[in-house]
């Protein structure tokens, strides 16, 4: 109810304007088994009129007598005789008994509505009131905030005042010691021009005298040159007078030879120090070279040792596979014999001579092409060896492989001549 909203009304007994707010709400009225049986209109109305002001001579209303007081009997008489008058007197009993009820439950929910009200008016007065004494609190500290920074302002301005009164003493005193300084500098730069013309009149007395005495001392010091020039004139007379009598220039041809002896003497010990250091050096290298030889004597025996080794296999391998190939070709052709035997005997006398004289000469030509390919081989070997350099003409190698060319080149000839 308290949230409705509110509309303007005054009362009917003396006028006094207010406010009303109106809740109307349709609630359901439900049976023994839980269904719905019918439906109950509820309108609620409140009206704030302000004040209440009671008179004495107000009448005093009758007090009103609840319905529940009244006894039925009293309106309705119980019949007795007709069946029928029994049930409707029973039944507008029971209506009747229904009816209190119900008006009795209409009156709980409505003082218990008016109660939630009112505790909900007092939660909310409550809130109002901590609200209220919160902002209260607020406000006071506010206050004494606000107390404070004008007890601060108050003190602030009163510190300025009083800087404000030093800085105008600071100015009258300085304004005075200004003064002051200016009378003691006026008077002390008119002493200082009195005395820098007492001394420029002194300079002036003082240059007056030193320009006398530069002329007398050019006068003194011209006829000083005089005489030293005479002096001079007469010391290199003497001199020349000494310098041709024959002591004298024994005297300065000792001298001479002492200082030629002296150069000579360090020009020896410099060229006994500059040999003794170059044949330090000289050893030195000798033993460099010296050792360098060695090395490289030992690298060259090393490479030929190795050389040597590596030709020595060379020629075992060349000799084994010689050896063996010449052992091959004896072995087929011993076998090429002996077919050739064991065809002798199965075939007639002439076409075996034939054929026989063919088998030799297809066996002949394949032995040629064999040491022609031999000889080639020998011969590239030989050039090998020989184009490295370590082998010349008169190693056993060589001489070796220049026999064993001689031999092929032999066979050769010797099978060529048979063809």
């Amino acid at each position: 109810v308290l949230k409705v909203e509110k509309q303007r009304c005054s009362s009917n007994v003396n006028g006094i304007l207010g406010w009303r707010q109106t809740w109307t709400q349709i609630l359901p009225v439900i049976g023994a088994n839980t269904e719905k049986s019918g439906e109950l209109l509820v309108t609620v109305i409140l009206e704030d009129l302000g004040t209440l002001h009671l008179n004495s001579s107000t009448t005093p209303r009758p007090p009103s007598v609840p319905p529940h007081n009244l006894h039925l009997d009293a309106v309705f008489q119980r019949p007795h005789d007709d069946a029928h008058l029994q049930a409707a007197y029973e039944l507008q009993l029971w209506k009747e008994g229904k009816e209190l009820e119900f008006e009795k439950h209409l009156r709980e929910v409505e003082a218990k509505k008016l109660y939630e009200l009112m505790e909900a008016f007092k939660e909310k007065d409550r809130e109002r009131e901590s609200l209220l004494q919160k902002k209260m609190k607020e406000y006071g500290e506010l206050e004494k905030q606000m107390k404070r920074a004008l007890t601060d302002i108050e003190k602030r301005e009163k510190h300025l005042n009083v800087k404000e009164q030093e800085i105008q003493r600071m100015q009258v005193d300085l304004k005075r010691d200004y003064d002051n300084k200016y009378v003691e500098i006026r008077e002390a730069s008119k002493r200082l021009q009195e005395q820098s013309e007492h001394h420029i009149t002194l300079e002036k007395s003082k240059n007056q005298a030193l320009d006398d005495e530069i002329i007398r001392l050019k006068r003194s010091v011209a006829e000083w040159e005089k005489r030293y020039r005479e002096k001079e004139q007469d010391f290199f007379s003497y001199k020349e007078k000494q310098r041709s009598a024959p002591e004298i220039k024994l005297q300065s041809e000792i001298n001479m030879l002492t200082l030629e002896k002296n150069e000579l003497q360090r020009k020896l010990d410099a060229s006994v120090i500059s040999g003794e250091r170059y044949k330090q050096q000289w050893l030195k290298a000798l033993k460099e070279y010296q050792r360098l030889k060695q090395r490289e004597q030992d690298q060259s025996k090393f490479q030929l040792q190795k050389q040597q080794q590596e030709l020595e296999h060379m020629r075992l391998r060349y000799l084994a596979a010689e050896e063996n190939e010449i052992m091959k070709s004896d072995h087929k052709q011993l076998e090429n014999i002996k077919n050739e035997l064991n065809k002798l005997k199965e075939v007639s006398s002439t076409p075996t001579v034939t054929g026989t004289l063919q088998s030799h000469v297809s066996d002949d030509n394949d032995h040629l092409e064999q040491v022609d390919q031999q000889l080639g081989v020998l011969i590239e070997h030989r050039d090998t060896l020989l184009q490295t350099g370590t082998y010349t003409h008169n190693d056993a190698l060589i001489q070796e492989l220049e026999r064993r060319i001689q031999e092929a080149m032999k066979r050769k000839s010797s099978g060529s001549r048979y063809q």
